[in-house]
């Protein structure tokens, strides 16, 4: 089991959601919770219900804020040292249309909470995590749509796209460096949440939709067995992923796959 005890995480988007799961999760744990989230009055609410109350740290922040970011680090730093998970969870969906239709403020706003946001959040936290070289973890969420398509949702599925990448780099150049710091990416489909979109014609079954704590138990498992790709539903999305290969290698057209969504866990 991961070490837990006494130990402090840092999870955006922590006031509702997989966040919020975290976030109770966490606690129940015996981690000191530093939760940020955009909604003051969301905040102080799971802080309420919280189990241990006084064990969770509310923090209002613009993550897509580079400034608001780098000063709440320092606010971090200042009153706990350092941290020892970073969950970049923060995310937004977008309005439904093709590329050309949707307004440039709307792809703006998209990749300035789903990208930047954890461009920011890792820029400002990493140089303190790499202190000391223990072990560390940092977890971005991601989504299952950034290893395929689906229509009307450009740019949401670009935004986690660019964040499946930016993981993927982080990964390697921790590791280069050889760095204690644990990578991994939390790929969630399906999931009840306040942002889950119920796709147009094959919609999944209900046995297929998780709830958030069931995220966050794949999560730890998948943290534990020191997976970097961590899937609510890997059966499902493995065929996205062979689809998608397969039309690259081949040099064929890229395949639709808003069909092929993930019927089994």
């Amino acid at each position: 089991m991961i070490d837990t005890k006494n130990k402090i995480a840092c999870i955006t988007g922590a006031a509702s959601g997989i966040g919020q799961a975290m976030v109770h999760r966490f606690l129940s744990q015996g981690m000191q919770v530093i939760g940020v989230d955009i909604n003051k009055d969301a905040l102080q609410a799971t802080k309420k219900t919280s189990e241990h109350p006084d064990n969770f740290h509310p923090f209002e922040v613009d993550i897509a804020d580079e400034d608001a970011v780098n000063q709440f680090a320092d606010e971090v730093r200042a009153s706990f040292g350092n941290i020892d998970m970073l969950c970049n969870n923060a995310g937004i969906g977008a309005h439904k249309g093709r590329i050309w239709d949707i307004s440039s403020e709307n792809w703006q706003k998209v990749f300035n909470v789903n990208f930047w946001g954890i461009a920011n959040m890792i820029r400002a936290f990493v140089p303190m995590m790499l202190n000391e070289n223990k072990k560390r973890y940092i977890i971005n969420t991601c989504s299952g749509v950034a290893f395929g398509t689906q229509w009307g949702q450009s740019p949401y599925v670009s935004s986690k796209s660019a964040v499946l990448s930016l993981s993927e780099l982080l990964f390697h150049e921790l590791k280069k460096d050889e760095s204690a710091i644990q990578v991994s990416v939390l790929v969630p489909t399906f999931v009840q949440t306040r942002d889950y979109l119920t796709v147009k014609g094959d919609a999944p079954k209900k046995d297929d939709v998780l709830q958030a704590d069931d995220v966050v138990d794949i999560m730890l498992e998948g943290i534990e067995n020191q997976q970097f790709y961590i899937f609510t539903h890997p059966k499902g999305l493995a065929k996205r992923v062979q689809v998608k290969m397969e039309s690259m290698i081949n040099m064929t057209d890229p395949i639709f796959s808003e069909h092929l969504y993930y019927k089994e866990k």
